[in-house]
């Protein structure tokens, strides 16, 4: 396939996407010393203080699948970067990659927020605060990667669909 670049935004998507999932990454893989108000790393992680007034698991340093979701991210850091890095220069690997990494993003994300559900028994992992704190500092933020994911699979997947319908099979 005579493959064109990816869209910058997608790129652009990719790079911001890859700072933030390293910070938060960090931060996990890093607690206690990433925690606030005494953590010895915690000036790099001050927003957490918020968030962790919101969400229990992320407090909870024997919570695996926090851990696990870190690691993750670790690995989505990886592959963004190398299709914002290489994407252009490697013959359509960067579309497929960017297929891969927002599928994984986007079950890893409904996967995490499943989680804080009556159908994982896990509603309780969320502080009862007013339905906008939560909002803000839950629901939007982690609907972001939702959102974005589908928008970089369908960009994706109608370009690499539309570039395989033109090639004929070695068997016809």
């Amino acid at each position: 396939m005579g493959a064109r670049d990816l869209p910058v935004w997608i790129k652009v998507w990719f790079f911001i996407s890859s700072v933030i999932c390293s910070w938060d990454a960090s931060f996990v893989l890093l607690r206690p010393h990433s925690m606030p108000p005494d953590g010895k790393y915690s000036q790099y992680f001050s927003p957490y203080a918020l968030y962790l007034g919101v969400d229990k698991k992320y407090g909870d340093l024997e919570d695996t699948f926090i851990i696990g979701q870190a690691w993750c991210n670790v690995a989505e850091v990886v592959m963004m970067l190398f299709v914002v890095l290489f994407g252009s220069s490697s013959r359509g690997k960067g579309w497929i990659f960017s297929l891969v990494v927002s599928t994984m993003t986007f079950w890893k994300t409904v996967v995490f927020l499943i989680q804080y559900t009556d159908i994982c028994n896990g509603a309780h992992q969320l502080n009862a605060v007013d339905f906008e704190t939560a909002l803000k500092l839950f629901y939007i933020p982690n609907g972001i990667w939702i959102v974005m994911s589908l928008l970089v699979m369908a960009s994706t997947w109608s370009y690499l669909s539309g570039a395989l319908s033109g090639v004929k099979s070695k068997n016809e």
